[in-house]
């Protein structure tokens, strides 16, 4: 792919006498830009995963603590019921 600009020349008195046309190949660049974009995504997903992964263990924590709790609750009782 290539990318192009182009001046007029002018004289010393104004009148066009031509023009300047320079191209260049911006192949590399576009795909240097679209290796950076699948890179970015990649870092996203994997912190993505990893935040997601911290909840779960976090919920794991609080779901066995729950657990252990309504174990040691007298037989019959329930978490809502009010002592006494």
């Amino acid at each position: 792919m290539s990318s192009g600009s182009a001046r007029p020349i002018h004289d010393a008195a104004g009148t066009r006498t031509g023009a300047m046309v320079v191209f260049r190949d911006v192949t590399e660049a576009i795909e240097l830009q679209h290796q950076l974009a699948i890179a970015e995504a990649r870092r996203h997903r994997a912190t993505y995963r990893r935040h997601r992964a911290r909840l779960h263990n976090m919920l794991t924590v609080i779901t066995g603590t729950i657990e252990i709790l309504a174990m040691a609750l007298p037989t019959g009782r329930t978490c809502t019921q009010s002592p006494g």
